[in-house]
Protein backbone atom coordinates (compact mmCIF):
# COMPACT_ATOMS: atom_id res chain seq x y z
CA UNK A 1 0.00 0.00 0.00
CA UNK A 2 0.77 3.26 -0.80
CA UNK A 3 1.31 6.14 1.26
CA UNK A 4 0.20 9.40 0.84
CA UNK A 5 2.71 12.09 -0.39
CA UNK A 6 4.06 14.70 1.46
CA UNK A 7 2.39 18.36 1.00
CA UNK A 8 5.11 20.36 -0.81
CA UNK A 9 5.30 23.52 -0.14
CA UNK A 10 7.72 26.46 -1.90
CA UNK A 11 8.49 29.25 0.80
CA UNK A 12 9.89 32.47 -0.80
CA UNK A 13 10.92 35.19 1.40
CA UNK A 14 13.88 37.59 0.96
CA UNK A 15 14.50 38.38 5.11
CA UNK A 16 16.25 34.75 5.88
CA UNK A 17 15.06 34.97 9.29
CA UNK A 18 11.61 34.84 8.58
CA UNK A 19 12.06 32.35 5.67
CA UNK A 20 13.98 29.92 8.21
CA UNK A 21 10.77 30.52 11.05
CA UNK A 22 8.32 29.55 7.67
CA UNK A 23 10.08 26.05 6.70
CA UNK A 24 10.53 25.89 10.90
CA UNK A 25 7.54 25.95 11.24
CA UNK A 26 6.24 24.00 8.05
CA UNK A 27 7.87 21.02 8.25
CA UNK A 28 7.24 20.58 12.19
CA UNK A 29 3.68 20.12 10.88
CA UNK A 30 4.69 17.18 8.40
CA UNK A 31 5.32 19.29 4.77
CA UNK A 32 8.34 18.94 2.59
CA UNK A 33 9.41 22.55 2.30
CA UNK A 34 11.75 23.97 -0.57
CA UNK A 35 12.61 27.40 0.67
CA UNK A 36 13.94 30.60 -1.72
CA UNK A 37 15.36 34.26 -1.37
CA UNK A 38 14.18 34.96 -4.74
CA UNK A 39 12.02 34.71 -7.62
CA UNK A 40 14.86 33.38 -9.85
CA UNK A 41 15.73 30.97 -6.60
CA UNK A 42 12.03 30.13 -6.62
CA UNK A 43 11.83 29.22 -10.34
CA UNK A 44 15.22 27.33 -9.81
CA UNK A 45 13.75 24.99 -6.95
CA UNK A 46 10.51 24.37 -9.02
CA UNK A 47 12.78 23.00 -11.73
CA UNK A 48 13.95 20.77 -9.62
CA UNK A 49 10.88 18.93 -8.00
CA UNK A 50 8.49 16.84 -9.44
CA UNK A 51 5.83 19.18 -7.93
CA UNK A 52 4.32 21.91 -5.92
CA UNK A 53 1.19 21.80 -3.73
CA UNK A 54 1.67 25.67 -2.19
CA UNK A 55 3.39 28.57 -3.34
CA UNK A 56 3.82 30.63 -0.10
CA UNK A 57 5.12 33.78 -0.53
CA UNK A 58 6.06 37.21 0.32
CA UNK A 59 4.04 39.83 -1.63
CA UNK A 60 7.56 41.84 -1.82
CA UNK A 61 10.31 39.70 -2.90
CA UNK A 62 13.22 40.52 -4.23
CA UNK A 63 13.68 40.42 -8.06
CA UNK A 64 9.86 40.51 -8.57
CA UNK A 65 6.66 40.29 -6.68
CA UNK A 66 5.24 37.76 -5.18
CA UNK A 67 1.97 37.51 -7.33
CA UNK A 68 3.99 38.02 -10.96
CA UNK A 69 6.13 34.59 -9.36
CA UNK A 70 2.17 33.27 -9.04
CA UNK A 71 1.42 34.10 -11.97
CA UNK A 72 4.45 32.16 -13.74
CA UNK A 73 4.22 29.30 -11.40
CA UNK A 74 0.70 28.60 -12.03
CA UNK A 75 1.56 27.75 -15.62
CA UNK A 76 3.96 25.17 -14.42
CA UNK A 77 1.82 23.73 -12.04
CA UNK A 78 -1.70 23.72 -12.75
CA UNK A 79 -3.06 22.78 -9.41
CA UNK A 80 -1.10 25.23 -7.57
CA UNK A 81 -2.70 26.86 -4.49
CA UNK A 82 -1.20 30.53 -3.57
CA UNK A 83 -0.81 32.04 0.24
CA UNK A 84 0.63 35.66 0.32
CA UNK A 85 2.46 36.80 3.08
CA UNK A 86 2.93 40.90 3.91
CA UNK A 87 3.54 43.23 6.43
CA UNK A 88 1.01 45.38 4.28
CA UNK A 89 -3.15 44.89 4.88
CA UNK A 90 -3.93 44.42 1.14
CA UNK A 91 -3.33 42.91 -1.58
CA UNK A 92 -2.43 44.67 -4.60
CA UNK A 93 -4.96 45.23 -7.29
CA UNK A 94 -3.49 42.52 -9.44
CA UNK A 95 -3.12 39.81 -7.25
CA UNK A 96 -4.79 36.48 -7.93
CA UNK A 97 -8.79 36.48 -7.11
CA UNK A 98 -8.48 33.04 -5.34
CA UNK A 99 -5.54 33.95 -2.91
CA UNK A 100 -5.00 34.06 1.02
CA UNK A 101 -3.16 37.44 2.52
CA UNK A 102 -1.65 36.02 6.03
CA UNK A 103 -0.89 39.71 7.42
CA UNK A 104 2.65 39.83 9.29
CA UNK A 105 3.29 39.52 11.97
CA UNK A 106 1.79 35.87 12.70
CA UNK A 107 1.82 33.21 15.02
CA UNK A 108 2.62 29.47 13.83
CA UNK A 109 -1.17 28.32 14.82
CA UNK A 110 -2.02 31.28 12.52
CA UNK A 111 0.50 30.15 9.98
CA UNK A 112 -0.70 26.39 10.14
CA UNK A 113 -4.38 27.15 10.13
CA UNK A 114 -4.18 29.83 7.40
CA UNK A 115 -1.75 27.08 5.00
CA UNK A 116 -4.74 24.24 5.80
CA UNK A 117 -7.62 26.51 4.42
CA UNK A 118 -5.72 27.27 1.71
CA UNK A 119 -4.72 23.95 0.91
CA UNK A 120 -8.60 22.75 1.31
CA UNK A 121 -9.19 25.16 -1.13
CA UNK A 122 -10.98 27.89 0.61
CA UNK A 123 -10.47 30.93 -0.34
CA UNK A 124 -10.65 34.56 1.74
CA UNK A 125 -14.16 36.08 2.08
Amino acid sequence: MKSARPCQVLVVEDEAIVRDYLQCCLEDCGYLVWSAASANEAIVRCNEADHIDLLLTDVHIAGSSGVDLANRLLGQFKNLQVLFISGDASLPPHALAKTQLLKKPFTPDALTNAVQSVLAGETAK
